[in-house]
């Protein structure tokens, strides 16, 4: 039994032989976007590496309507597709706000919507307006609660207008990650968003637009050369038809109507041509000459304007994760446990022919006691005759 503690010593010498298994890489996790997001009214949800916001469309459902459903999918599938270099948690919230319907602004009329100094009210902006407060709140409380998370933004039709707006009035567009505009009535040539879809790079939508011939009027009206402002209107909606509007101008009315974006952000706009609401100028000029009005134009637009799909979506998401990597914060540092020191292999197979040696002598010296024969002093008759 006295042998069992060498064998143990033998057994622990012979592992050190073993090598350590690799370390096993460290390969991207993704936990997906929630399919219930939480609401922007409740956003005390746990910090993660992102925060996916998506606000709806005119007159859709809660949470997030159909368009930013599908944004939601194509982003989950790019990450899956293209594995990021370091593991993400994410968070999902739906921007809670009313997303009036656009027709709104059909009942107040082009003229009105075009000539009057002011955008007249109207529950489509007012609509904006409380969309653009609730998102400025949601992005502050990320801001203040979690500093090391990162935006990710859709917006579609009104829902992209109110994200045009919130980022206009932002200072740390360093925290976004990539925001993605569909269908947006915001977009006009010149701004700093990276297009895709079928319209043109000239696309200007319908607040755009009309922001744009609205300071035309103004600037005619002031200066005397269009007390009415009618022959203005018609002149800067042929402009914005044929892309041919004063892109200092135009700047200037999309900074004061809040739709200028950062030059640093990753903006995409995704626009399809013959959108009304993004790609406005054509309808709009059939609507100034009275061949057809807003009913029919907002009807006949709908297939294109409710088709942003998968395939507009998923190389928008595949260039916001190839420049995600230099966005995100540094990961925060991990406790490591300092490192066995395994001794080289000569070192171990010295050691061990020690241990065997020793082990030999040792086992071979207990043999041999073992067949030694008893001692004669213990004999009986030597016991008897030295009495």
């Amino acid at each position: 039994m006295r042998l069992l503690p060498l064998f143990g010593c033998l057994l622990a010498s012979l592992l050190l032989l073993v090598p350590p298994a690799p370390a096993s890489a460290r390969t991207a996790s993704w936990d997906g976007l929630d399919d219930v997001p939480d609401p922007s009214s409740a956003p005390a949800g746990e910090c993660a590496d992102l925060l996916f916001v998506g606000a709806r469309g005119s007159g859709e459902v809660t949470p997030w309507g159909d368009t930013v459903e599908q944004a939601r999918t194509a982003l989950d599938e790019a990450v899956r597709r293209s594995p990021t270099s370091r593991p993400l948690t994410a968070r999902t919230v739906w921007l809670d706000f009313p997303a009036s319907d656009p027709h709104t602004l059909a009942e107040v009329g082009l003229e009105e919507l075009a000539l009057a100094e002011e955008p007249p009210p109207t529950t489509y902006f007012d609509s904006v307006t409380v969309g653009e407060q609730r998102l400025q709140q949601l992005l502050d409380d990320s801001a203040a609660r979690c500093p090391r998370e990162r935006w990710i933004l859709v917006g579609f039709s009104q829902g992209a207008e109110v994200v045009t707006a919130a980022l206009s009035r932002r200072t740390d567009g360093w925290r976004v990650a990539g925001a993605v505009l569909a269908g947006s009535p915001a977009t006009y040539p010149g701004q700093a968003v990276r297009r895709h879809g079928t319209a043109p790079e000239s696309a200007t939508g319908l607040v755009a637009t009309l922001g744009y011939v609205r300071a035309q009027v103004q600037e005619a009206r002031r200066s005397g050369a269009d007390g009415e402002g009618v022959s203005t209107m018609v002149r800067s909606l042929i402009q914005v038809a044929v892309d041919q509007t004063d892109p200092t101008a135009m700047a200037a009315a999309a900074a004061g109507d809040d739709l200028d974006l950062p030059a640093d952000v990753p903006v995409f706009s995704v626009c399809d041509s013959g959108d009304l609401v993004c790609d406005a100028g054509p309808a709009l000029l059939r609507v100034s000459s009275g061949s057809t009005d807003f009913a029919e134009e907002f009807e006949r637009t709908r297939p294109v304007h409710g088709g942003y799909g998968a395939e507009h979506f998923a190389p928008v998401f595949d260039a916001v994760l190839a420049e995600l990597p230099p966005r995100l914060p540094p990961p925060e540092p991990v406790p490591t446990v300092p490192p066995v020191e395994r001794p080289d292999a000569v070192a171990v197979v010295v050691a061990t022919g020690a241990l065997l040696l020793v082990l030999g002598a040792v086992g071979l010296t207990w043999w041999r006691r073992r067949r030694r024969p008893a001692p004669a002093d213990d004999a009986p008759g030597r016991r008897g005759g030295a009495q």
